[in-house]
C-alpha cells in the first residue's frame, strides 16, 4: 500500500515537463512502459486526456486514482451497474457520519464534554487567523478578489496554513493571550482528554486509525462504479482496452491497490453483502475472486493510485503528453530546451529553431466543433506572441507547431483563422500535430 491518496502531494502545484524529466532519471519501470505507449493507441487515447477528465467525473475534480470496476456478464466483465448492491452500500455511506465517527475514535464524540470545546478551539483559531493577517483582511474586503489575487497576496499557502494551526498551541500564541484565556483553558481540557484517550486504548492510535478507515474508504471504493465510466466515455475506450492498460501499469509498478470492494449479485438477490479487499492485487486478479456461497464471479469496484513520480507526471502542467513528447526527444537525442522563459513568456519546448507548444483540451471542448475553434484562436495567438518574444530576445524561429490531444481533421478550423493569421501560418509553416503524428513529427526535427 502506498499511504493516502494525497500523501506529499500539494494540490496546489503541478510540476513543469523540466522538472518531471529530472525526476523520472534513471527510472526504468516508466521508460519501458514510455515505449508501449508509443506501441499502443489505446493507452494514448487515456493518458493523454485532461487530467480533470482522467481523475473525475462531469469536470469535478475526484482524486488522484484510477477507477476500476466490474461485474460478470454471460463469460466476461462489464463496467459494473449500480446494482442491489451498490443501492445498499449508497444507503449505507449516505448513513455514516464519518466526521463524526473520526471524533469518536479520538475520544471527542458528541457525547463528551470536550467535544463542543473542541469545536470552539477550531472555529476561533481559524478566524483569529484571518484577522491578524493583514493580507487575509485585505482579500476579504477586497471587491477585487479571484484565485489569483489570492496567490499573489498569501503565496504559499500550505506554508500560511501550517503556520497558523503549528503555532496555536505555543506559548505566547497570538490566539492564546490574555484576552483569549478561556480558549486556553478549553484547550487544555481537550489535550487532556485525548491524551487518556490513547493511554487507556491499548491498540494505541494504530488501532483508531485502522477503525476510521473502513468508513472513510467505502464512499470512494463506492464511487467507483460511476467513475470508471465516466473514465471511459472520456478517453473513449473499451472496457477491455483500459482493463489492459491497468494491467500494464501494475506490472510496470507505476500502480498499486489503494482497496476494493467485492460482491455476488446472485447472493444479493436474497441477502445484500460485501467484501473488503487490501494488500497487494493486480487489478486481473479482481475477476478471479469468486463467491463462497455459489461459486459465481465477484463483482468488483476497486482504486488504483500512481506512484508517486508517475502521478507527477500525469499531473505535469502540460498534461502527459508533454512529458511523452520530452521523452521522444530525448530517446531520439535531440537536444530541446523546455520551460524557458522569453520576455516574461514561459515557452513550452524549443527544438532548434523550432517552436513547439503543447495543449491538452477538454473533453468538453473536444465535443464541441466551435469550441475547439476558439480554442485553436487562442492557442495560436498565444503562439505568436511567445514567437516574437524569442525574436525579441535573440532568438532564431523559424518553425511554429501546436502539439495537442486531437487527432481529428481540424482543417475546417484552420481555414476559418486564415483572415486574421495567414502571413504568421505561412512565414512560420504552422502544423498542428496530434498524437497520431508523433512519431514521424519528432523524426523530422532530427533533420
Amino acid at each position: 500500500m502506498q499511504g493516502p491518496l494525497f500523501e506529499g502531494y500539494d494540490l496546489m502545484y503541478r510540476p513543469t515537463v523540466e522538472e518531471i524529466m529530472n525526476i523520472l532519471k534513471g527510472n526504468q519501470q516508466l521508460d519501458v512502459f514510455m515505449q508501449s505507449v508509443g506501441r499502443e493507441e489505446s493507452y494514448r487515447r487515456l493518458l493523454f486526456t485532461h487530467h480533470t477528465d482522467m481523475f473525475g467525473i462531469e469536470g469535478e475534480h475526484l482524486m488522484h486514482a484510477f477507477p476500476l470496476s466490474g461485474e460478470f456478464h454471460i463469460d466476461t466483465y462489464v463496467p459494473a451497474e449500480r446494482t442491489r448492491v451498490v443501492e445498499y452500500l449508497a444507503e449505507m455511506t449516505m448513513q455514516q457520519d464519518i466526521s463524526r465517527r473520526i471524533m469518536e475514535n479520538l475520544g471527542l464524540g458528541p457525547e463528551t464534554k470536550q467535544y463542543s470545546d473542541f469545536l470552539d478551539i477550531i472555529a476561533y483559531i481559524l478566524i483569529h487567523a484571518a484577522r491578524s493577517n493583514k493580507d487575509v483582511v485585505d482579500l476579504i474586503s477586497s471587491p477585487n478578489f479571484n484565485y489569483q489575487l489570492m496567490k499573489e497576496k498569501l503565496g504559499d499557502i500550505q506554508e500560511f496554513i501550517t503556520s497558523a494551526l503549528t503555532s496555536a498551541g505555543k506559548e505566547g500564541s497570538p490566539y492564546i493571550d490574555d484576552t483569549s484565556s478561556i480558549v486556553a483553558e478549553k484547550a487544555e481540557k481537550v489535550a487532556s482528554a485525548l491524551r487518556k484517550h490513547f493511554e487507556s486504548d491499548k491498540m494505541g492510535l494504530l488501532g483508531s486509525f485502522s477503525r476510521i478507515m473502513p468508513n472513510l474508504r467505502l464512499p470512494l471504493l463506492l464511487i467507483s462504479v460511476a467513475w470508471h465510466r465516466s473514465v471511459l466515455q472520456n478517453a473513449d475506450m473499451e472496457y477491455d482496452e483500459y482493463f489492459n492498460l491497468m494491467n500494464a501499469l501494475y506490472l510496470h509498478k507505476l500502480i498499486d491497490l489503494e482497496g476494493a470492494i467485492l460482491w455476488c449479485d446472485s447472493c444479493a438477490l436474497e441477502s445484500p453483502s460485501y467484501v473488503e479487499l487490501h494488500g497487494r492485487a493486480a487489478p486481473d486478479k479482481m475477476t478471479k475472486y469468486h463467491c463462497l456461497t455459489c461459486k459465481q464471479p465477484y463483482s468488483f469496484s476497486a482504486l488504483y493510485e500512481p506512484s508517486e513520480n508517475f502521478k507527477k507526471a500525469l499531473l505535469c502542467k502540460d498534461g502527459f503528453l508533454s512529458v511523452y513528447l520530452a521523452w521522444m526527444l530525448k530517446s531520439e537525442e535531440i537536444p530541446f530546451e523546455c520551460n524557458q522563459y522569453a520576455g516574461g513568456r514561459e515557452i513550452d519546448f524549443l527544438v532548434k529553431d523550432t517552436l513547439v507548444e503543447c495543449k491538452v483540451l477538454r473533453k468538453r471542448t473536444i465535443d464541441d466543433r466551435t469550441a475547439v475553434t476558439q480554442e485553436l484562436r487562442k492557442t495560436v495567438q498565444q503562439i505568436e506572441k511567445h514567437v516574437r518574444s524569442c525574436v525579441a530576445n535573440g532568438r532564431n524561429v523559424s518553425r511554429a507547431i501546436l502539439v495537442w490531444n486531437l487527432d481529428e481533421d481540424v482543417s475546417s478550423a484552420t481555414s476559418s483563422l486564415n483572415e486574421d493569421f495567414a502571413s504568421f501560418f505561412q512565414e512560420l509553416d504552422f502544423k498542428i500535430i496530434g498524437p497520431a503524428q508523433f512519431d514521424q513529427f519528432v523524426l523530422s526535427l532530427k533533420a
